[in-house]
């Protein structure tokens, strides 16, 4: 019983003593994966602040807010994020870079109208994913899928081709990414003969 669960967890995150964190930290990642932003950012936040080096709070506070619709937020916590991989602190890696670099990327891309920063971003998002073996990620494929358009945009065909063909080789046949690369793929070979 999932409701069930997630109320006994909900009761250790606010009344136990040794255990609230651990629920805590997994409320955190069901919230999210319920589509339950709000209240995973609630939590991720009141984590963040008592644990402020703590890269896994830090990157679902990032993580809830982009989901949320909140990017001046997102791009606070992404930069942060960001900061904190390029001094090497304790802790942050790829994972957190996976999220931060894409989040800049659609910012830039998206609001601040700034391609040649959103395909910075977005390359890194990339090779975070590289490096940390996620290639089927949403952040990898979604990365390339922005890649492509933004080369279609500056007429680099050739660059095209190969992110659109990234994101088929890395994402399932039904999903919207492979149906959109492929036809943008269509659209680009008629366009071309």
């Amino acid at each position: 019983d999932k409701n069930l669960g997630i109320k006994q967890l909900e009761n250790v995150a606010n009344n136990a003593f040794y255990s609230r964190m651990e629920a805590r930290y997994f409320l955190i990642q069901i919230y999210a994966a319920e589509n339950q932003s709000a209240k995973s950012l609630t939590m991720a936040r009141q984590m963040h602040a008592l644990y402020p080096n703590n890269s896994f709070f830090h990157r679902y506070v990032a993580r809830n807010s982009f989901a949320l619709g909140r990017l001046d937020e997102a791009e606070v916590y992404a930069n942060e994020l960001m900061a904190r991989l390029e001094e090497k602190r304790y802790g942050y890696g790829d994972n957190d870079g996976r999220y931060a670099a894409y989040i800049l990327g659609y910012v830039n891309q998206n609001y601040k109208r700034n391609d040649t920063q959103a395909k910075f971003f977005y390359q890194k998002c990339i090779n975070y994913s590289l490096n940390n073996n996620t290639k089927e990620s949403g952040y990898y494929v979604a990365s390339n899928m922005a890649l492509g358009n933004i080369a279609l945009k500056e007429n680099e065909n050739k660059a095209a081709v190969e992110y659109f063909a990234e994101v088929l080789k890395n994402s399932e046949k039904n999903s919207n990414s492979y149906k959109q690369a492929k036809k943008a793929l269509e659209d680009l070979t008629k366009r071309l003969k």
